[in-house]
């Protein structure tokens, strides 16, 4: 992962892999991840026969995770910020974010197996590069909780 971060006069380059950017504290959320599957409850998105999933945990009172997973679409990609370690039956097509501030829901309005290189050339002119952990200390001291 590559974030560039620009906010009160500085501009950061994190990058990381799931395993940096994921404080121990929400390692140990993640762990308790539970989800469950409805294969009754199906809707077609893009072509493909989607069912619906189901994410809880114990720690996410108030949140809640729902969505339409793809088993066609065979991928380890995971795009739910958050619930990158969770390992679906399929590829999520739509799912829904909810907490009691807000709700928000991604559907996938194109999928491809082509790839524009372009799009992953970062303008990196200017930006301190950090670790992830370096990152947290530094957003932490700020009183910005990441």
């Amino acid at each position: 992962m590559n974030m560039l971060f620009e906010a009160m006069g500085n501009k950061i380059w994190v990058e990381s892999t799931l395993d940096q950017a994921q404080t121990q504290q929400q390692k140990e959320i993640a762990m308790k991840n539970s989800v469950t599957y409805d294969k009754n409850d199906t809707k077609e998105i893009l072509g493909y026969k989607c069912y619906k999933m189901t994410v809880t945990n114990p720690e996410m009172q108030g949140m809640t995770l729902t969505g339409y997973v793809a088993p066609d679409v065979l991928t380890k990609a995971n795009i739910i910020q958050g619930f990158q370690s969770v390992e679906f039956e399929g590829f999520p097509l739509e799912y829904t974010m909810k907490n009691e501030q807000f709700s928000i829901t991604m559907t996938a309005k194109e999928l491809t197996d082509k790839v524009d290189e372009s799009k992953f050339v970062l303008d990196t002119k200017g930006f301190k590069k950090m670790t992830m952990d370096e990152f947290q200390k530094m957003a932490s001291s700020m009183g910005m909780g990441f």
